[in-house]
C-alpha cells in the first residue's frame, strides 16, 4: 500500500518504497515513537483507482513532510506531551516548521540547505558562507552512523 519511487534517506537515493513521519520523544530514560504518518506523493495521493484498490481512506492525502511533522507536534502538545526541542534534517528545516516550534515554545535543531540565508550584525549571507567564517577550532569531527564521518559546530 502507497509505495511509490521517491527518495528514502534509508535507501540513500530514490526507490520504490513507503516513506512516513515520525515522532519520537526522547529523555535520558529512553525513547519512545509517539506520532507517525505515512508521507503520500502528490500523484500517489492524486491516483483514485490506485486508492480504491489499496484501500486508502479519502481522509488520507497529500501533505508535505514538514506539515505533518507540524501535525504531530501541535497533537503531541494537546495531548499534554511536553519538550525542550524538536530535531529534524533537512527536511524539516523550513521555515513554516521552525515558527510552529517557536508557538510550542520548543527550542530546535534543525538541519537546513547550504544555501539558507542567515542574518548576521553585519550582514546576510549563506551558511555554507557562515561557517567558513568560523575558527577551525570551532568545528569537531564525529561519526553520524553507518562509519560515514560528520563535522559538528
Amino acid at each position: 500500500m502507497a509505495a511509490a519511487r521517491q527518495y528514502s534517506c534509508s535507501a540513500g537515493g530514490e526507490d520504490l518504497c513507503q516513506v512516513a513521519v515520525h515522532l519520537t520523544f526522547a529523555s535520558s530514560a529512553g525513547h519512545c515513537l509517539i506520532g507517525r504518518h505515512l508521507y503520500f506523493t502528490k500523484e500517489w495521493a492524486g491516483d483514485e483507482e490506485r486508492r480504491e484498490l489499496t484501500g486508502v481512506p479519502d481522509e488520507l492525502c497529500f501533505a508535505a513532510k514538514p506539515r505533518l511533522a507540524a501535525d504531530m507536534l501541535h497533537a503531541a502538545a494537546q495531548q499534554g506531551i511536553s519538550a525542550s526541542f524538536f530535531l529534524g534534517d533537512e527536511v524539516y528545516g523550513g521555515r513554516e516548521l521552525r515558527t510552529v516550534c517557536r508557538e510550542l515554545g520548543l527550542g530546535y535543531v534543525v538541519k537546513v540547505r547550504s544555501n539558507h540565508q542567515v542574518t548576521t550584525p553585519a550582514t546576510k549571507l549563506s551558511v555554507t558562507k557562515a561557517a567558513a567564517r568560523l575558527p577551525k577550532r570551532a568545528w569537531q569531527r564525529t561519526r553520524t552512523g553507518a562509519g560515514q564521518k560528520g563535522v559538528r559546530g
